[in-house]
């Protein structure tokens, strides 16, 4: 699979970020100072929700246009860092994306916190096995929630996960992890004016 462009996202990135969700909004965000590293990354997760790649725009021109974006939020949490450090540093050449989670708004300060769980019972069950579902197209993500979309940080080890329709381009419908440590949350997507209080 030709994965989305994950080269942000390493640690350093949100070393400096308190444990939880650091919540903008992007309508007080000015996106030209490129010198703050924080309006950088605002900008990446911006990027990937409209889907920037040039492989995917024959998907996204047959979807629904992507809700309105009204707020980022950049997660930090450690115990999920080290859980994905330690299986990436296991691997020569670790091979990782960027991929969306759609989700209900109450579901997001638990995911936040202790990240998605493989056993849960799923809501919207599993067609194509256990795991934790999640897609290279926000277009898809999206029809499973309206609210608020997470994206996650992949690492994908040949045999430890699931593809689902991928086209032409190598991007998946869907793609299906058994294993917590191969994902982290790392941008909160909010399509609603007044969403939830953020708790560290």
């Amino acid at each position: 699979s030709s994965g989305i462009n994950a080269e942000y996202g390493d640690s350093e990135f949100f070393a400096n970020f308190e444990e939880g969700e650091t919540r903008f909004k992007l309508a007080d965000v000015d996106l030209r100072n490129v010198s703050n590293p924080t309006i950088d990354l605002i900008g990446k997760a911006i990027s990937l929700y409209n889907g920037a790649c040039s492989k995917r725009p024959a998907y996204a021109s047959s979807r629904s246009r992507n809700l309105p974006l009204k707020y980022v939020g950049i997660v930090s949490n450690q115990r999920c860092e080290e859980s994905y450090s330690k299986r990436r540093n296991k691997i020569k050449e670790p091979y990782e994306i960027f991929a969306y989670h759609a989700t209900a708004k109450n579901n997001i300060r638990s995911i936040i916190q202790t990240n998605l769980d493989p056993s849960r019972k799923a809501v919207h069950g599993r067609a194509h096995g256990d795991g934790c579902y999640f897609s290279e197209h926000p277009e898809f993500s999206a029809s499973y929630g309206q609210d608020c979309m997470i994206i996650f940080r992949l690492l994908l080890i040949e045999g430890e996960y699931t593809k689902v329709q991928p086209d032409r381009g190598g991007f998946c419908q869907q793609l299906v992890l058994k294993d917590a440590a191969l994902f982290k949350p790392t941008f909160v997507l909010w399509f609603i004016d007044s969403p939830p209080e953020p708790e560290c």
